[in-house]
């Protein structure tokens, strides 16, 4: 009679055990699938892409970014943001962040000024040049890198796009495109108070430029030659 009622009681115990373990597979199996679910539904967060294709375009927010005041001057410099949430045809969803414009903001007059009328663009870098007055560093004018077209036909405007490279004079706010169509730009360095050069690359070749800050002037576009031939 023991022996039967040990064999009943074991029985229960090794039931009891069985339905736990079967219980926790259950859900353990549950938690992997809720996982896989959010992790592909997930944002995937990349930076300097701007999604051209308007057919899998799904979301595009705009907003201001950090504001940097330009030291010596009265203005504010403020990116305009883009956060574009996008569904492509495979259904996989993804989060771009970039900067489409430049706010120049006045803190006299409380006056804005956009670099560009439109925010299609998309600014991959930026360059300060400064003058020396009283002993301290003014700006006095921004350098940018803007891709303004889709040049790869990827449908997307990313750094591997071909550039604009852009100088807007703090003085008198006047834009000057210094080259286009750039593939790199290999430096960019500002030699004297009066005069910037920049090194790039395009259609396979190296060159370099300089231009007048204060007037905007332009050199002509002189080829670094790798042979050592004159």
């Amino acid at each position: 009679m023991n022996v039967e009622k040990y064999d009943k009681l074991l029985w229960r115990v090794n039931g009891t055990i069985f339905l736990i373990l079967c219980v926790f597979s259950v859900l353990g199996g549950i938690a992997i699938g809720v996982k896989l679910i959010l992790d592909f539904s997930r944002p995937t967060t990349v930076h300097d892409v701007v999604e051209v294709d308007k057919v899998t375009k799904k979301k595009d927010f705009l907003k201001l970014g950090f504001f940097q005041e330009l030291n010596g001057t009265r203005y504010l410099l403020v990116p305009l943001n883009s956060d574009n949430e996008i569904r492509t045809h495979s259904y996989s969803k993804n989060s771009y962040q970039n900067i489409r414009n430049y706010l120049l903001f006045d803190k006299e007059s409380k006056q804005e000024h956009w670099l560009w009328e439109n925010n299609k663009n998309l600014v991959t870098n930026d360059y300060k040049v400064h003058t020396r007055l009283d002993n301290e560093n003014i700006v006095s004018g921004l350098f940018f890198e803007v891709v303004s077209k889709d040049t790869n036909q990827d449908k997307l405007m990313t750094y591997e796009d071909q550039k604009d490279f852009i100088y807007v004079n703090l003085k008198n706010l006047e834009k000057t495109n210094v080259e286009n169509n750039i593939e790199r730009v290999i430096g960019f360095n500002q030699t004297s108070s009066d005069e910037a050069m920049i090194f790039f690359s395009k259609s396979g070749k190296s060159f370099y430029k300089s231009i007048d800050l204060a007037t905007g002037e332009l050199s002509k576009a002189s080829e670094l030659r790798f042979d050592n031939k004159k």
